[in-house]
């Protein structure tokens, strides 16, 4: 019998003698444990519910910004999905207002992004990836001054380097696109536009039309900066589209406001008709009061007079006075003496 076979079937009848089998020995015990582990993962896996894939918001905001996976939970209250909902429409709204204020104006650091071409989907993706930038920095307190869109500390890993390389994307198409940038006066009107939206989108309260209201009023009569002009326009604009969408409605007026809006106004006007029938008796009695002045001061004329007429007489009598005596100085000191003439030299004879 080979010597291999022999020591196999001694070491199955119990022998310790088959070397062979004991060097693999380490590498059975290996094994035995690998196998050991695969199955618990597996039993463990078989346990826990299947993974749930997160499908991105309809709204489009970026998900390290806000993130979707509890909106579109299935497991998710109705109630709170509803507060979500709102919150994220207010976001994009924030968004699309921002991205067109910095295509407006935009900061040194919007030039790594390249000028704004025509494209209308590719300005929708300069606006929405200049303000993942400007909330990036927000996040991270990186200062107006900084002239680089991001820091190289931030530019290793994570959103900051993702946020870099979409960057280099968005300034290569836009160096080598042959569309013409958008212009200056365009990319006004369309942040205006966004305002207006943002604005609209809002319903103002009671307070906030008694404000709107008064701020018309303070338009006619006062010069304005140019900042606040840009304001009146915007606040006017939204006027306009307001009354519009709630006339298309079937909704009252502005002038069909609430109770508390009218009350308000008029409570306004009955202080300011008040403040302008105080100061109209102010006056009166200012009036009245200077005439009585005038009055009194008439009646103690002749005595100030008198008063005036004596001092000017006393000092004219000083005066007087003064000449007689310079005059006798004068005279005494042109008397001839006996003595020798005093000259310039000395005496003479």
């Amino acid at each position: 019998m080979p010597e291999p076979v022999r020591a196999d079937e001694a070491y199955e009848r119990g022998a310790v003698t088959n070397y062979s089998r004991d060097e693999n020995a380490s590498r059975v015990q290996a094994a035995d444990q690998l196998l050991r582990r695969i199955e618990a993962e597996q039993m463990l896996r078989r346990r826990l519910p299947a993974p749930v894939a997160t499908t991105p918001a309809p709204d489009g905001l970026p998900a390290w910004m806000a993130p979707a996976d509890v909106i579109t939970h299935q497991d998710t209250p109705a109630l709170w999905r509803n507060e979500l909902e709102g919150r994220r429409e207010f976001m994009a709204q924030e968004v699309n207002r921002l991205g067109s204020q910095l295509a407006a104006e935009p900061p040194a650091w919007a030039e790594a992004l390249g000028p704004i071409t025509s494209d209308t989907q590719k300005q929708q993706q300069w606006r929405d990836l200049a303000v993942e930038v400007k909330t990036f920095r927000d996040t991270y307190r990186i200062p107006e001054t900084e002239t680089t869109v991001l820091p190289a500390q931030f530019m290793e890993k994570g959103t900051g380097a993702e946020l870099a390389a979409r960057v280099t994307a968005m300034h290569k198409y836009s160096a080598q696109t042959a569309k013409e940038p958008l212009s200056a006066d365009d990319a006004k009107l369309m942040a205006e536009a966004a305002e207006v939206q943002a604005t609209v989108a809002v319903e103002p309260t009671p307070a906030e039309r008694v404000v709107d209201v008064l701020r018309e009023e303070r338009s006619q009569d006062v010069t304005l900066t140019p900042e606040q002009e840009r304001d009146e326009h915007v606040a006017a604009t939204a006027r306009k589209v307001r009354e519009n969408l709630e006339a298309r409605r079937g909704a009252p007026e502005p002038e069909h406001a609430p109770e508390a809006v009218n009350e308000a106004l008029k409570d306004i006007a009955s202080r300011r008709e008040e403040e302008r029938s105080t100061g109209e008796a102010a006056g009166e009695e200012a009036k009245k009061s200077w005439q009585e002045r005038l009055a009194a001061a008439q009646q103690k004329q002749p005595a100030a007079t008198n008063d005036f007429a004596e001092k000017l007489a006393q000092i004219r009598k000083a005066q007087e006075d003064q000449v007689a005596e310079e005059a006798k100085l004068k005279a005494a000191r042109r008397v001839p003496t006996t003595g020798p003439e005093q000259g310039r030299r000395g005496p003479s004879l």
